[in-house]
């Protein structure tokens, strides 16, 4: 389990992960968007055990009205997957598969020169 997964257990909904966070645990195939059962067999791991992916813009829903109460938000705040900074930051900087000539340095606790290669 990930932080962002136990956080979004505290906030009352299921224990998902996004595609790119997932795709930071080695058992888990970016390209198939699903665990590698070898990989998972390998490290010792239950498929059972693994969190569902969805999209970094999944809509979650509403954070419940316990919740709400005890973090002081108002009515109607909704909860979006998110993803992870780096995957965020090198999206942010326009590099996908039509713009193979952008690169971007990111730093932050570790530094990276991200780009699309073909």
């Amino acid at each position: 389990m990930t932080f962002s997964e136990f956080i979004r257990m505290r906030l009352g909904f299921p224990a998902i992960i996004d595609y790119a966070t997932a795709a930071s645990s080695l058992p888990y195939d970016i390209r198939k968007q699903d665990y590698s059962d070898t990989l998972l067999k390998e490290f010792g791991l239950n498929r059972g055990c693994s969190a569902k992916t969805v999209p970094a813009d999944y809509m979650l829903g509403e954070i419940g009205p316990e919740v709400r109460t005890e973090l002081g938000l108002p009515q109607g705040v909704q909860f979006v997957t998110g993803g992870y900074d780096a995957h965020c930051g090198i999206l942010g900087a326009g590099i996908t598969q039509a713009t193979p000539q952008v690169a971007a340095d990111i730093a932050g606790t570790f530094e990276r020169v991200a780009c699309h290669q073909k």
